[in-house]
């Protein structure tokens, strides 16, 4: 598992696993049906460590900002920063 040695990673399963907690009462088939996802995608997510960024928007929409979607999608968010810092150059 590719998380497991990445602390942005990590987090983001952790997030993950919180919104099942609050959204279906950690039951992953609940989650699962909350985003109109296969319990499947939910374990894929789980593995990788990392949510697609529209589902992970949802999950901050349906838990009314209590997970953010920045904490879902650790390598959006550092290829954001990087093309920040490539741009702040120019």
């Amino acid at each position: 598992m590719r998380y497991q040695t990445d602390p942005a990673r990590r987090k983001a399963v952790e997030q993950l696993d919180r919104a099942c907690h609050l959204l279906a009462n950690d039951s992953f088939n609940r989650l699962a049906g909350r985003l109109d996802v296969t319990k499947q995608a939910i374990s894929k997510w789980r593995t990788s460590g990392a949510v697609p960024a529209a589902r992970a928007c949802q999950i901050e929409l349906l838990t009314n900002g209590e997970i953010k979607w920045q904490s879902l999608c650790p390598d959006l968010v550092k290829d954001t920063e990087s093309l920040s810092h490539e741009w702040q150059k120019v």
